[in-house]
């Protein structure tokens, strides 16, 4: 179970692995020394290319049963889960914390509102 963690040890340690079997390249960001730009080579967009097609058909028969409204539903259930693990980031114009948490969530036209008739599903 450890290895489904999402730190940044993990992180690096995955694009490490990408990178050395040459599917993606690390690239400065140009706006900021500290962080880098990750992007995939020709050799990663092949792979990309080949095994697409069936990892959407998995998708399909994973979602089938749902309509196109309970996958927008989902879409944003999903969104609210990933957001609560991710941690906050600091707002240098205001100088204070800020988090991906606070934002809402704002659903597609077609979503389905929850039980309570509200689609902001942020709290």
């Amino acid at each position: 179970m450890g290895a489904l963690m999402r730190t940044s040890g993990t992180t690096s340690f995955r694009i490490d692995r990408l990178e050395s079997q040459g599917l993606v390249r690390r690239e400065p960001d140009p706006d900021d020394g500290r962080g880098v730009f990750v992007t995939l080579t020709k050799k990663g967009l092949r792979l990309v290319d080949a095994v697409a097609p069936a990892h959407l058909t998995n998708e399909e028969q994973l979602l089938g049963a749902l309509s196109i409204a309970e996958r927008a539903t989902l879409v944003l259930l999903l969104r609210k889960l990933l957001l609560s693990f991710e941690a906050p980031t600091f707002d240098v114009d205001k100088k204070k914390p800020s988090s991906s948490r606070n934002q809402r969530v704002v659903p597609p036209e077609n979503a389905a509102p929850c039980r309570d008739g509200d689609t902001d599903l942020t709290s």
